[in-house]
């Protein structure tokens, strides 16, 4: 794909538009989740993608507040969720251009996060950690610092796409898996 003019993340964002949106088709077709029972299922598919995909991206980069952040998020789904903690230590894996792509697909559902989280915690006895933790990176400039890291990252394109694309290909095929 060609480079866009205004960096790697407006780039990426016109690269994974279809699947990003097939992704929120699966859990938000309605607008919403269907039930606490579809929320839930959201959120163990989210842990799974974080914990596998998130966490190996965030050990391939060479900031440290990326696994920070990684690892917030993965215990605020696991008490969400009452599963026991993790204490593995998560290893790098594939390439830095890799890792760029699925941290762009993660970072960047904070935002969706912050009108996820809205109306979530109107509803009583829905667990909220992990949508508060990414509505606190959205908010807190988070996102925008990240968007500015991976503006500025030297990246392969081709690989960078694949990572955000395995993202969400694996948030499409949640509800089915």
């Amino acid at each position: 794909y060609m480079p866009h003019p205004n960096g790697h993340r407006e780039t990426l964002r016109e690269a994974t538009q279809a699947a990003h949106t097939a992704a929120e088709n699966v859990w938000f077709g309605a607008g919403q989740f269907a039930s606490l029972t579809d929320y839930h299922a959201w959120l163990t598919r989210m842990l799974e993608v974080h914990e596998a995909l998130g966490l190996t991206a965030a050990a391939s980069v060479s900031s440290d507040h990326f696994l920070l952040t990684e690892t917030a998020r993965c215990m605020a789904l696991r008490r969400d969720l009452h599963a026991e903690p993790d204490v593995r230590k998560p290893e790098s894996g594939g390439s830095e251009s890799h890792a760029w792509g699925v941290l762009y697909a993660l970072n960047g559902s904070a935002l969706g996060a912050s009108h996820i989280h809205r109306e979530i915690s109107k509803l009583p006895n829905w667990p909220i950690l992990y949508l508060a933790e990414m509505r606190g990176y959205a908010t807190s400039g988070g996102v925008k610092t990240f968007f500015d890291e991976l503006n500025t990252a030297s990246l392969d394109a081709d690989d960078a796409l694949s990572g955000a694309l395995e993202v969400f290909d694996r948030i499409s095929a949640a509800k089915t898996a």
